[in-house]
This record gives structure tokens, C-alpha cells and sequence, in this order.
């Protein structure tokens, strides 16, 4: 069988070349509007030119200063935090550059995989991105993908899919061996259900017969069936579930299996 070449499905690349550039550029009218200040000053205390003329110049130097400096700050700061970063996504893992050290991985390293972005558009453009999409490697290197990057949207699109594959592929095989896992401080899978803690604080193990998992908003929730209706037992913001995308999959089949009547309707 001819293997197949990685198809790349997102990029993104951070120099810290064009922050100083921006630094430097912008350096210059600052001190010219400076200097220009100071000539200013001087011709007024000569009474060289007309009081009017010296005020619009003197706030269009003053402006032009506010701006420049701005500028100039904004971009040594970005300049020194900055590092020389390129991410390469692809189907088959992701090749990291950081500072000319490459990191390569197939998505068969990915062991957790938690998305803490909150985020809003306007149309195409972004309006706020914070938070990271968090990769957690078997090696134990971690690799946070934020707004700097880009439009997250753009990443989070294909890679959502290939870490639920990869990491439900690893809950599943931890089942089978009967081995629990913990997706969250206060949730852990096992072969016969899961064990949540509830409002109270209290262990509580519900079996896959009873089970029901919903999201609702940015919010997942874990339901059981009591007295005919399945109630919500317990509620985790997504942004502190660990391999959310890879135990819904798993979730989902497993109820399946365990309420065939429920699910066949």
C-alpha cells in the first residue's frame, strides 16, 4: 500500500523580525515630534511665529507623538515577548518550530486535549480570542495554541476531529482492559459507567443503562434516570474536561449499546 502524503490543514508562523522592525520605524517620528516640541517652545518664547500657528503645531506634534510612541512601545514589547515560532497541522500529527527547535508528533502522542478558548467574530474578523487549545503529548510536553496564532476557528475546525479519534481510541482501550480514566476532577470513566461527584459533593455511579450526556452551552452534563426522567446530576465547564471530544464518541456508543430500546426509537 502507497502511503499517503499529510494533507496540512492549518498554519500559522510568528517572526520577531517584523516587531522590532515596527519599533524601530515607529521610533523615528517620535523623537521628530519631540524635537519639533521643542522648536516650538523655543519660538514661542521668541514670539518668532503667530500663537494660533504655534498651537496647531504643537497639537499635531503632540499627536503625532502619542501615536508614534504607541507604536514604538507596542512593538518592542511584542518584539521581546515574541518568539520565532511556525506550526505545521496536519492530518497524520503536527510539527512544532520553536526558536529553530522542531518538535514532530503524530497525533498517536496526543494524550489530552482541552479547549479553554472563549471567543466572538464579526463576520471573518475576530473580535476577542483567550484562552488556548491545550495539547498534552505522551512525552509530556504541552503545546498551547492561542489567538496569536490566528483564527482559531480555522485550527479547531479539523483538529477537534483528529484528537476525538485519537483520544476516544485510548478510552476505549482503557475500558476494555477495565481501567478507568479521569477526564475531569470530579469525573472518572469506568468499564460500567461513570462515577461523578454531585452538587453535594457526593460520589455518585451511574451505569451506562442510566446514563445521559448533553451539552448546553459551554457546559457538559451528566444525567441519570430517576423516577422516568433523566435529571442532571452534575455539570463541568468544558474548559476542565480533558479529551472532551474523545468521551462523547465514546459515550455515545457505549449508551447505545446499553439502551438499544431508547435509541432505536
Amino acid at each position: 500500500m502507497i502511503p499517503t502524503k499529510p494533507r496540512l490543514v492549518f498554519q500559522a508562523k510568528i517572526e520577531r523580525g517584523p516587531y522590532m522592525r515596527q519599533f524601530r520605524r515607529a521610533l523615528i517620528p517620535a523623537i521628530v515630534s519631540l524635537i519639533a516640541l521643542a522648536a516650538l517652545a523655543e519660538a514661542s518664547n521668541r514670539e518668532l511665529v503667530d500663537g494660533v500657528i504655534l498651537g496647531i503645531g504643537a497639537f499635531v506634534a503632540i499627536a503625532l507623538g502619542i501615536a508614534s510612541t504607541y507604536r514604538a512601545l507596542a512593538g518592542l514589547i511584542r518584539g521581546l515577548r515574541a518568539r520565532d515560532e511556525e506550526l505545521r497541522f496536519y492530518d497524520k500529527g503536527f510539527v512544532w518550530v520553536r526558536d529553530g527547535q522542531e518538535h514532530r508528533y503524530s497525533w498517536a502522542d496526543l494524550t489530552a486535549f482541552r479547549e479553554t478558548v472563549r471567543s466572538a467574530y464579526i463576520g471573518r474578523w475576530p473580535l476577542f480570542q483567550r484562552g488556548a487549545y491545550i495539547l498534552t503529548m505522551r512525552n509530556g510536553q504541552v503545546f498551547r495554541v492561542t489567538g496569536k496564532y490566528g483564527d482559531l476557528r480555522k485550527f479547531i475546525g479539523p483538529v477537534r476531529r483528529f484528537a476525538a479519534e485519537v483520544t476516544g481510541t485510548r478510552i476505549g482501550r482503557r475500558l476494555r482492559n477495565d481501567k478507568p480514566i479521569r477526564i475531569h476532577k470530579n469525573l472518572v470513566v469506568w468499564p460500567g459507567g461513570v462515577e461523578v461527584k454531585n452538587k453535594k459533593k457526593k460520589s455518585v455511579d451511574i451505569p451506562w443503562s442510566h446514563l445521559n450526556i448533553k451539552m448546553r452551552g459551554r457546559n457538559l452534563l451528566i444525567q441519570a434516570w430517576t423516577s422516568g426522567k433523566f435529571k442532571t446530576i452534575a455539570t463541568y465547564p468544558i474548559h476542565e474536561v480533558d479529551n472532551l471530544g474523545g468521551f462523547l464518541e465514546v459515550a455515545t456508543a457505549t449508551m447505545r449499546n446499553h439502551q438499544r430500546q431508547r435509541f432505536e426509537k
